[in-house]
């Protein structure tokens, strides 16, 4: 239990309460310590995270297996600059996931860097591709905000150097893109519209697909 005073009147509450708001022209001193504050604090963050948490599971979503990536989409004389997975059959956009407390913007010029050094300016937002499928068995489940942009240190036909032993970079025409099996798949119409028409704003719905 915890006190607070006003000049007219005492009122006691339970300590969960999350506020008390007196209609009254008053002033109202929380007299709790720092360290009663701190745990009431920490205990209702538990109590809604674990709320939420029981929701989904009841709504059969699993948390764990839902991604945010941004993605940038690096046009240079017709050219689109791709990322590949040595190994791999398909290709995607350069860019990746967006970390905790981290803004898309700055999940994709921070991945720009760790990939292959490269030093983006991010333009305009061009839309958001939802994308699910089965990766090794598990269900995967992934929103990607592609965003258009330009690089300083790079130009078609420059190759940029991978700073990562598994991923390959390259230019292709945007024409050609069906070739390449670039994922997910509405990405490829997504970049031609905007290439083309300067399309923007896009929703793909690629869930199960």
């Amino acid at each position: 239990m915890f006190r607070l005073h006003c000049e007219s009147s005492a009122i006691q509450i339970d300590v969960d309460s999350v506020y008390i708001h007196l209609l009254r022209d008053t002033q109202i001193k929380d007299l709790r310590s720092p360290v009663v504050k701190s745990t009431a604090n920490a205990r209702q963050k538990r109590n809604w995270e674990s709320g939420w948490k029981n929701k989904q599971t009841q709504r059969g979503t699993d948390m764990s297996t839902i991604h945010v990536l941004g993605r940038m989409v690096i046009i240079s004389k017709d050219h689109v600059l791709l990322a590949h997975e040595i190994g791999e059959k398909h290709t995607f956009l350069p860019g990746g996931h967006v970390e905790y407390n981290e803004g898309v913007k700055n999940a994709i010029l921070r991945e720009l860097k760790e990939e292959f050094n490269g030093e983006g300016k991010i333009d305009k937002f061009i839309g958001v591709i939802e994308y699910s499928f089965d990766y090794k068995g598990e269900p995967y489940h992934e929103l990607n905000l592609l965003f258009s942009g330009r690089l300083s240190n790079y130009n078609y036909p420059q190759i940029p150097k991978s700073l990562e032993p598994n991923l390959e970079f390259y230019w292709y025409p945007i024409k050609k893109l069906k070739e390449v099996n670039l994922l997910p798949p509405p990405t490829v119409i997504i970049i031609s519209d905007y290439y083309k028409k300067g399309k923007t704003g896009v929703y793909v719905n690629a869930v199960n697909e």
